[in-house]
């Protein structure tokens, strides 16, 4: 419906009359009669038992992105991940993270999020609000997206209302959407301004916007189409989080700590403020906050200081409850009865186990861990004679008074004769505060002995200095090579592993010494792996090798098959590493219409390339195609079967470069006569080969050798004379191949 000018004098009317009434019930807020102090705020506890709160980790999971957001359901957790989009997680037994769902975000990176019912919205940094049923949380779809020109670091949801704070780096938005119906957003206010909109909390009809420059932004959002900004309050630095509790608004920024403020009148009138145990003021580009409420304990994401507990119990007098290092910068977190989630940009999700205990004495020892846990100033009794250690004047009990006893809390020892912090009857070496252990009992301490446990490795090169039957621990597992079933903590065990010390490799299809995740051939037979249907198959029968009886497919079991790859070799009776049917390198016949080339194929130095050439001579391939490509004093083309240089048997084969023990290559362009692989890059030959007119040694490294002509160069040079079309270097008349066959002689 259109909106008259009535109805805008209106709204303004009611905005004006909300003010005022704002403004009066500051000012009776403010007098009072002759009482003492101000009653508790509205949902917040007048009283509560001493308690001692304790944060432990139960689990981590590494996330690929950025983790900025998480949100927690029941034992599901999503997270936005960043440029990986929206990650789900689930809560096994209530101490294990498992991944079992995601869904990938095409542009840009997932901020922040927020759940109605079964549907999830996604702020992202340039696609907006992505609408996400997660009805079956494995299998999270995207339903719809309402854009935004900015990024949305944070979303707040209030019943049918979406808040979001959107950042454009010049113009920013503060936005109001409806979702009565979840699946379709509907703008209905926004507010526009050159602050950095970040979290913002509801109360009063009040949005209370954390901000960037300002502090806070007091938006009156009562009629969201007249959403207007009433009050900016300069705290003196950025605010990143806000949270409500009961009538009090706590805000958490860069510097400052956490500050508590009294709302109940609608403007906030500063409370109490804590510092936040070593907080990082210094820090230029500091990540957002996040703040959750649970119970009278204020949890805050905190930076590179993890997670810190806050007692609010008592919003004029806070108090810090328990810390957390988390290991990287904390983002987010949520808090959940007695489990809370966290996210931090280096280690992905941690589950966190929140422990709170009785204090009775108020000692901040809980009850369970205090000798005496209604007496303040005692909480140990080391020798349990019901004396605690501070009363007591022998607290181990060996008879030798603390003030007297170089160990007080250890009966096994008083004396230190020589001051090095061991007790006479540890120290073997008494009288000598340079040394007092000797783990190979050679009679020279430890810290003057250069191998400890005399295992004849140096302590400087050994892990495990003073363990005689360990020196190496290639994962860093605490536990040595010998001993460790997984040495390199790869997931596989060593038995299986064909590289035991390396992570990043544990399979070798073909047997190369190159494991399959570096190989560009895994199967070893000459062709790429991603030109090959089967990669891990080397006879390409359609059975992988791990299975495979007879991979080569050449009749004889892999068992007693001393080539198992190779399917026209099975013996080596001289063990001498070459096969029994073609112990020297085989030779390649070339007919062509300019006569006769005879060349050797170099099978001993590159046996995959050889191997592919003779394949497909076999197959009569290369019968009836031409020499494609001729240029003077340079070299002869051929092989195509598209006779234009394009073509191939449709798939790739390997480089091979062999060199000698000190790098240089074997085989070189050196000369006249020199076969070798046409390619467009590395690793992209397949049917086509040329014969050199000449030095070429600029192919050198480029282009796999694999064969010297023998017989026939006076053809070889004949053809490399004949007319060619000026463009593509074609022969005017065809040189034909017109049969290549394979002899051993």
């Amino acid at each position: 419906m259109r909106k008259t000018f009535m109805d805008y004098l209106l709204k303004k009317f009611i905005l004006v009359i909300w003010l005022l009434s704002s403004f009066t019930l500051l000012m009776l807020g403010c007098s009072g009669g002759g009482g003492g102090g101000s009653s508790p705020a509205a949902g917040v506890e007048e009283s509560a038992p001493k308690e001692v709160v304790a944060l432990s980790t139960l689990d981590t999971y590494q996330t690929p992105g950025t983790s900025y957001s998480i949100l927690k359901d029941g034992n599901i957790v999503y997270v936005a991940d960043g440029s990986d989009g929206l990650l789900v997680l689930e809560i096994s037994d209530r101490s294990t993270l498992k991944k079992i769902g995601s869904l990938p975000i095409s542009q840009g990176e997932a901020y922040s999020l927020a759940k109605k019912g079964h549907y999830l919205y996604v702020g992202t940094s340039s696609l907006g609000v992505l609408v996400v049923d997660v009805s079956i949380p494995e299998s999270p779809s995207l339903v719809s997206s309402f854009y935004t020109t900015g990024a949305l670091y944070y979303i707040t949801l209030e019943g049918d209302t979406l808040y979001l704070s959107s950042v454009s780096g010049f113009l920013n938005e503060f936005l109001i959407l409806d979702i009565s119906t979840p699946d379709a957003p509907v703008l209905t206010g926004q507010v526009q301004g050159f602050d950095v909109y970040l979290q913002s909390v509801v109360s009063n009809q009040v949005a209370y916007v954390a901000s960037s420059d300002q502090g806070l932004s007091m938006i009156f959002i009562s009629e969201p189409s007249y959403a207007k900004i009433i009050q900016k309050i300069n705290m003196g630095y950025k605010i990143n989080a806000v949270e409500k509790y009961g009538d009090y608004l706590l805000t958490a920024g860069e510097v400052g700590g956490l500050s508590i403020s009294d709302i109940k009148n609608v403007y906030p009138t500063p409370v109490s403020s804590l510092p936040l145990t070593d907080e990082n003021s210094q820090s230029s580009d500091q990540p957002s906050y996040q703040i959750n409420v649970q119970g009278h304990y204020a949890y805050i994401a905190n930076g590179n200081n993890g997670v810190q507990v806050v007692d609010i119990q008592d919003p004029a007098a806070p108090s810090f409850a328990a810390r957390l290092d988390t290991q990287g910068f904390c983002t987010d977190l949520w808090v959940d009865g007695d489990r809370m989630v966290t996210a931090d940009d280096t280690h992905g999700i941690h589950l966190i186990n929140i422990a709170i205990e009785p204090d009775s004495d108020g000692d901040g020892v809980a009850d369970s861990k205090d000798a005496f846990p209604n007496d303040p100033s005692e909480t140990l009794d080391t020798d349990q004679d019901g004396i605690g250690n501070n009363a007591d004047a022998d607290d181990d009990n060996d008879g030798v008074s603390d003030a007297d006893d170089a160990f007080p809390l250890d009966p096994s020892e008083w004396l230190d004769t020589d001051n090095d912090g061991v007790g006479d009857h540890t120290d073997l070496f008494p009288n000598d505060a340079s040394e007092w252990a000797d783990a190979d009992k050679d009679g020279i301490g430890d810290n003057a002995d250069l191998d400890d446990d005399n295992d004849g490795v140096l302590d400087a090169d050994d892990a495990f200095p003073l363990d005689p039957s360990e020196s190496v621990d290639t994962d860093q597992d605490g536990i040595g090579n010998h001993a460790d079933t997984d040495d390199d903590n790869d997931g596989v065990s060593d038995a299986d592993d064909a590289f035991p010390l390396d992570s990043s490799e544990s399979v070798d299809t073909d047997g190369d010494g190159i494991g399959n995740n570096a190989d560009l051939d895994d199967d070893g037979d000459g062709r790429t792996d991603d030109s090959d249907i089967y990669p891990l198959d080397t006879d390409n029968d359609g059975i992988d090798n791990d299975v495979d009886d007879d991979d080569d497919n050449d009749s004889v079991s892999d068992i007693v098959d001393a080539f198992p790859l190779d399917e026209e070799e099975w013996e080596d009776l001289n063990s001498d590493g070459l096969g029994d049917n073609f112990p020297s390198n085989r030779f390649a016949v070339i007919e062509t219409n300019y006569g006769t080339i005879k060349l050797e194929l170099f099978e001993d130095l590159v046996p995959l390339t050889t191997k592919n050439f003779i394949s497909l001579a076999k197959q009569e391939f290369y019968d009836g195609l031409t020499f494609h490509r001729v240029i003077k004093d340079f070299m002869i083309q051929g092989g195509d079967p598209n006779g234009d240089g394009t073509g191939g048997p449709g798939y790739k084969i390997v480089d091979e470069f062999p060199k000698d023990d000190s790098g240089n290559l074997l085989l070189k362009h050196d000369g006249p006569g020199i076969l070798s692989m046409a390619n467009s890059g590395p690793n992209t030959g397949g049917s086509q080969f040329f014969i050199t007119l000449a030095e070429t040694s600029w192919l050198d490294g480029v282009h796999t050798v694999f064969g010297r002509v023998v017989e026939g160069m006076d053809v070889v040079q004949a053809i490399g004379l004949v007319p060619t079309d000026k463009n593509n270097d074609k022969p005017l008349s065809d040189v034909i191949i017109n049969k290549v066959s394979i002899t051993p002689f």
